[in-house]
């Protein structure tokens, strides 16, 4: 008999980050990826090949590639051979004079990761001959932050954004409650290019 598994249709990739933005200006992110599709196979792939000594170094490579360059500490990750369940990697990292508190008015970048879009120029040509924008795999990203501020400071929230194309779909949320800013980020696409 084989058992049969069910996936999601469209593979889902989730990034949820816990932060905290102390008085200092430092800022101290715990980063959590579940992963499923393309994203998964790799990094599932590049885990189960690396000695769990060397799972830092992954996990900083990683950190770089999303827009985060500060020291990993606190590395661990799923069993790279349990493909029922999604790949998950956790890691803290913190980022030295992530905010300028020294100012009266600052923009907190908040800590996402990026969501990997192709490069599109103005050379492009969006004409009828134009070769078709790669856009991979089918798959959904979700990508949430929550971040704490001190209490000496207030924060406003960005607009939220909600976008549908025949490709995909973007949707964005904001919120701004006492000390916590919460952000919440889904780019669903649906066809290969």
């Amino acid at each position: 008999m084989i058992a049969l598994i069910p996936h999601p249709s469209t593979p889902v990739e989730a990034w949820d980050v816990s932060a905290l933005a102390e008085r200092t200006g430092d800022g101290d992110l715990r980063l959590r990826y579940v992963l499923r599709g393309d994203s998964e196979l790799l990094l599932r792939s590049a885990f189960r090949r690396t000695p769990q000594a060397d799972w830092k170094k992954l996990a900083q490579l990683l950190a770089y590639a999303d827009g985060f360059h500060a020291e990993v500490t606190e590395v661990s990750a799923s069993d790279p051979a349990a493909t029922q369940q999604p790949f998950e990697v956790s890691f803290k990292i913190s980022q030295a004079n992530y905010l300028d508190w020294s100012k009266k008015r600052s923009e907190l970048p908040l800590p996402m990761p990026r969501m990997n879009l192709p490069q599109v120029g103005e050379e492009d040509d969006p004409g009828p001959d134009a070769e078709p924008i790669q856009l991979g795999s089918p798959t959904e990203s979700l990508t949430s932050v929550q971040l704490e501020v001190p209490a000496a400071f207030s924060s406003r929230s960005p607009v939220a954004v909600n976008i549908k194309r025949d490709y995909a779909d973007y949707r964005s949320h904001y919120s701004a409650e006492g000390q916590t800013i919460k952000a919440e980020r889904t780019l669903r696409s649906r066809v290969r290019e």
